[in-house]
């Protein structure tokens, strides 16, 4: 069992290096097959596959593009899943939030890249989920993408975030108070 693990990982770990450091060069239907393994172990009670799975899940999900959108809200919804399972008593908690980082950043690359083909009631749920899941604290590069993303959003104009909804400006100045001058989970245009 214990070899069979190790074997699915590392074969999802390549899958994640390949997309990420060649994605644009895999053919659609390659990608759609990584996508469907990927996503079967999105949910998985191993840590080590669920944090390669929802890891790659965002970015084969920008390689993909437009042949993604039809997975959009199912792939969505098993993330918002992963992001909400609990620790198990043999979970290491680092490792645990590093996962639920991972999935939580995969989150925000789909509403990202993705937002404009969805209802704006379904966008605004998403973000308004995402930004409760904030800040990134456990997976740095995922950290400050997400965090100059949410940026983004609030100093858009009009913001697309309601900042005149007082749950969204609280959990707002709340994450950008949690990441300021921290290096690791935030750039320093941010910080200016």
């Amino acid at each position: 069992k214990d070899v069979r693990l190790k074997s699915k990982h590392f074969a999802m770990f390549l899958i994640d290096d390949a997309v990420e450091h060649i994605g644009e060069f895999i053919p659609k239907d390659v990608l759609s097959v990584f996508l469907d393994i990927l996503a079967s172990h999105g949910l998985d009670s191993s840590l080590e596959l669920r944090q390669a799975a929802v890891f790659g899940i965002g970015i084969t999900a920008l390689a993909l593009g437009e042949a993604f959108k039809p997975r959009l809200n199912q792939t969505i919804q098993m993330l918002w899943q992963a992001i909400e399972m609990k620790k198990s008593a043999d979970d290491f908690p680092k490792f645990f939030l590093t996962v639920r980082d991972n999935a939580v950043a995969s989150l925000g690359k789909l509403l990202q890249a993705f937002g404009g083909s969805m209802t704006p009631e379904d966008l605004s749920q998403g973000l308004r989920y995402w930004l409760k899941q904030l800040p990134i604290l456990h997976d740095h590069k995922e950290a400050t993408q997400q965090h100059q993303f949410l940026l983004s959003l609030v100093t858009s104009e009009p913001p697309v975030l309601p900042l005149s909804d007082p749950e969204v400006l609280k959990k707002a100045i709340e994450v950008f108070s949690q990441i300021h001058q921290r290096k690791k989970l935030c750039k320093e245009e941010m910080n200016n």
